[in-house]
């Protein structure tokens, strides 16, 4: 089956997204504020990180704040990165689910935070050119593949 996909680099995200999903091993997991593990998946959760990623990178980089707006179903959330080092991480729920009082505010240095941001991109990049070669070659994906974010 061959994929089309727009030049659109969210396009291509989710689709690769989708890809991932379907191919066995795949998985994506957040986990904080109070709940071990959060109820997101491949397909639809990792893309609406991944779009989020570049600009929350240069955020951090810059010393700004960054946000990153979870949309799923169970989920539903906006992660706010604050300037400083560390990083006060918040999350504002807007579902029914709320952080518990003592894990409202999470914090990870400015260095670690980068490195994780910069390993979700390399390492998805790494397994999209598994799974699917040609999505692999389009942005972002080529560029996420070189650690370059």
């Amino acid at each position: 089956m061959a994929l089309v996909v727009e030049d659109d680099p969210f396009a291509v995200t989710i689709a690769a997204c989708g890809v991932l999903a379907a191919a066995a091993g795949s998985e994506f997991c957040i986990e904080g504020f109070g709940r071990k593990q959060w109820p997101v998946d491949v397909a639809y959760d990792l893309s609406t990180f991944l779009e989020a990623t570049p600009d929350l990178m240069a955020s951090v980089r810059e010393g700004q704040v960054g946000e990153v707006d979870l949309y799923g179903q169970g989920v539903e959330c906006q992660l706010s990165f604050g300037g400083g080092d560390p990083v006060e991480v918040r999350c504002v729920s807007q579902s029914g689910w709320q952080p518990a009082p003592e894990h409202e505010v999470e914090h990870v240095t400015r260095e670690e935070l980068i490195r994780m941001l910069t390993d979700l991109v390399r390492d998805t990049a790494q397994a999209v050119a598994v799974v699917a070669p040609s999505l692999a070659r389009r942005e972002p994906f080529r560029a996420w593949s070189k650690g370059i974010v």
